[in-house]
């Protein structure tokens, strides 16, 4: 007798490991994320603090958050641009390689 079994990837990542010491590890960190995504309870217990927090501490604030406690002096941009290029997130100019369609060997870097 043939079983065919039809999972999802939500199906293979909701479910326990037989073993978390043999499985691999970015398996288990799959599983982790997964998780965490769908814990609908803590992402609504965490509300907009975490984001905020990120926000003030990471990235320098916002004036539009911040209001009158917005300090203009202590502001930075180009850290502020390194910092979300860190986090690929350029929002100013982003930076990338091109191939040439005609010369496969031609690389060229490209600022937008």
């Amino acid at each position: 007798m043939f079983f065919i079994y039809c999972f999802t990837l939500s199906d293979i990542l909701a479910s326990s490991p037989p073993n978390e010491a043999t499985e691999l590890k970015a398996t288990l960190n799959a599983r982790r994320l997964y998780a965490s995504c769908v814990n609908e309870d803590a992402i609504e217990a965490e509300d907009n603090d975490v984001i905020l927090f990120f926000i003030n501490t990471e990235l320098g604030g916002w004036p539009i958050l911040q209001g009158s406690a917005w300090n203009n002096s202590t502001f930075n941009l180009s850290r502020l641009l390194l910092k979300l290029n860190a986090y690929s997130s350029s929002v100013i100019y982003n930076i990338g390689t091109q191939i040439d369609e005609k010369n496969s060997s031609f690389r060229s870097i490209r600022v937008r």
